[in-house]
């Protein structure tokens, strides 16, 4: 299993067993409304480190990250949603993030968003690296 693995070989805690297709089934929509989201997540991720790695030592903001990100996305001839610095915030930090996988880390450094708060600046690390080389 690597980083990017959309699928999570925990079983499902008691009382959500209802989730999880039956043997030979139909697959349930909350089933795969989760299966999507755990996709998606894994590909966010990815597209995380990828920004990181292209930004080199210099890192990226969540902010940074996000309007990167917005750009890119075009669905057929009509923009998709941009994407939000707390969209990208919540894959960095906590138990399930990036951080905790330690494949990024903060650099040290802030700099200033469109509101002029300061925000940490993220780079990828030797294990990030590797990670996407997988």
């Amino acid at each position: 299993m690597t980083l990017f693995d959309s699928r999570d070989p925990r079983p499902l805690p008691p009382g959500l067993g209802h989730l999880a297709p039956s043997p030979g089934g139909p697959v349930g929509t909350s089933f795969r409304a989760a299966n999507l989201a755990a996709k998606s997540e894994a590909r966010r991720k990815r597209e995380i480190l990828e920004l990181l790695a292209a930004a080199g030592d210099r890192g990226m903001t969540c902010h940074e990250m996000a309007e990167a990100m917005s750009r890119e996305l075009v669905v057929g001839s009509r923009e998709a949603m941009p994407v939000t610095p707390n969209q990208i915030s919540g894959r960095l930090g906590g138990a399930g993030g990036l951080m905790a996988d330690g494949v990024i880390e903060r650099t040290g450094q802030r700099r200033p968003t469109p509101t002029g708060a300061l925000a940490d600046v993220w780079r990828i690390t030797e294990e990030g690296t590797k990670a996407l080389r997988q």
